[in-house]
């Protein structure tokens, strides 16, 4: 899922440091509850993140991530069959040191003119983030041939087609 398609708002308070694709994945566990997960993938400096969607409206905020840095796992649930993000990445360190006030675009501008950050209104369709247990491999049959054959021959046949046909080849 490409995640910086689904910014439906965008503020930067100096240059426009817009949402990398890999800084967000979200996925799904069998309770419908979202895993939210945020990498900071935005610059090589050391930033500050904040982190609220609309059903847990805490405001979680972390500084001191350098690039590659992950947040702790926010956890969420569908509203209306959307998720709704709100992230904000504080680029120096001037950061609000209020966690309530850390996602709040508004009192952060009105707090300090000098806070650079941008801040990011996200939308995602609850069915398009797939479930966590789905890439791993079932215990049924696909009911498709493998792409690759199998590393051993069975010596027999497999269904009954190979079977009729072996016979037929036989009697020949």
């Amino acid at each position: 899922m490409n995640y910086p398609e689904l910014v439906t708002d965008e503020v930067c308070t100096n240059e426009i440091v817009h949402l990398p694709q890999e800084a967000i994945s979200i996925s799904r566990n069998k309770e419908n509850i979202y895993a939210i997960d945020v990498r900071q993938e935005w610059t090589d400096s050391v930033v500050g993140l904040a982190l609220r969607t609309d059903f847990n409206t805490t405001c979680v905020f972390e500084d001191g991530l350098k690039k590659g840095d992950s947040m702790e796992t926010y956890n969420t649930r569908c509203i209306d069959g959307i998720i709704s993000v709100t992230a904000v990445l504080y680029l120096d360190d001037n950061v609000v040191k209020e966690e309530c006030d850390a996602c709040n675009v508004e009192e952060i501008s009105d707090l300090n003119e000098d806070i650079a950050f941008c801040a990011y209104r996200i939308e995602i369709p609850c069915d398009s983030i797939c479930d966590q247990d789905s890439m791993s491999p079932s215990s049924m049959p696909s009911g498709e041939p493998s792409l690759v054959p199998s590393s051993v021959p069975s010596g027999e046949p497999t269904n009954e087609k190979t079977k009729k046909t072996k016979k037929a080849k036989e009697t020949k």
